[in-house]
């Protein structure tokens, strides 16, 4: 009795080793099958970008293929709950125009995002309207780098975003059209004041014949510092005729040209209680005055481009 229980016990564990050995073997098979899958597809993810170098090769290549990776990257994350710098990264406009890439995607591409308007807070109603829109501006964006959409392609996605069954009154836009409206007008100020500053607060009101008469009055360029706060800057008869203006206008007061990346960091004051004017700028809690006093603001019309070789 004992000798054939004896046997049963040895016959249950040999059984269990086997069970224990057989287990560990598939579940091996399995990461293994499962490393092999991630591997054959890994090179899917990034096939169209390799698609896409291989037609333009070279250091454009390396440029095209480094951003849409990076904005590849950035669309698998949660829109709405990740700031816009890590769902949308901003590239070097700069370094993409220098590897070769036409002008215009350029302007598009940070058109489409800087149109975009402040991300609401996380718990705000409004941010998954504002997550839907960031996403089709991102992938139209995303569209134009890799030579999906043509200039006219691009105009024509814009129309399909602003298409409405809702009857508006005269003179009404929707939230969408409003955005469409402000990406076109930004691609149009990137094409001719360049890439050397933000723009993303210049906005074009345009006027009707009821409203503004003289037709050179009809465009109105602005310049946004707050939500509610804007400064008038020209009026045109166009668009592209206002931007020339102030393209022309800053060239003008600085010496240089629009899309220049620094600022004047002089200005002109006056000490409170006295008459006459000086250039400087404010180091920590003390003044720095760089030229003599002036007794009127046009004595220092001479010497004000002067200040830029300091």
């Amino acid at each position: 009795m004992k000798g054939r229980r004896f046997r049963e016990c040895r016959i249950l564990n040999e059984f269990t080793n086997l069970f224990v050995q057989a287990t560990m073997m598939a579940a091996k098979a399995t990461a293994d099958q499962g490393q092999a899958e991630a591997v054959t597809e890994k090179p899917k993810k990034s096939s169209r970008i390799e698609d896409f170098g291989e037609k333009i090769g070279g250091a454009r290549k390396d440029a095209y293929a480094a951003y849409l990776d990076m904005m590849q990257m950035a669309g698998e994350s949660e829109v709405t709950a990740v700031p816009l710098s890590k769902s949308w990264p901003a590239p070097n406009y700069a370094k993409l125009l220098d590897s070769g890439m036409e002008p215009w995607r350029v302007h598009a591409v940070r058109a489409l995002r800087e149109a975009l308007l402040p991300k609401p807070n996380p718990r705000h109603f409004a941010v998954e309207k504002w997550g839907t829109h960031m996403t089709i501006f991102r992938d139209i964006a995303v569209s134009v780098l890799d030579g999906t959409l043509d200039e006219h392609g691009l105009y024509e996605e814009l129309a399909e975003f602003t298409t409405t069954n809702r009857e508006l009154p005269p003179g009404f836009k929707t939230g969408r059209q409003l955005l469409a409206d402000h990406a076109t007008d930004l691609m149009l100020a990137y094409k001719i004041l360049g890439h050397g500053r933000n723009l993303a607060k210049l906005r074009f009101i345009e006027r009707d014949e009821d409203i503004e008469p003289d037709p050179e009055r009809r465009i109105e360029l602005r310049e946004y510092t707050g939500k509610y706060s804007y400064r008038e800057i020209f009026f045109a008869s166009s668009r592209e005729e206002a931007l020339r203006q102030y393209k022309e206008m800053d060239h003008t007061r600085t010496g240089r040209d629009s899309n220049r990346e620094t600022k004047n960091p002089f200005g002109i004051y006056r000490w409170k209680g006295q008459e006459e004017y000086f250039i400087g700028r404010k180091l920590g809690k003390t003044w720095l005055e760089v030229a003599k006093p002036f007794a009127t603001p046009d004595e220092l019309v001479t010497i004000w481009p002067l200040i830029w070789t300091i």
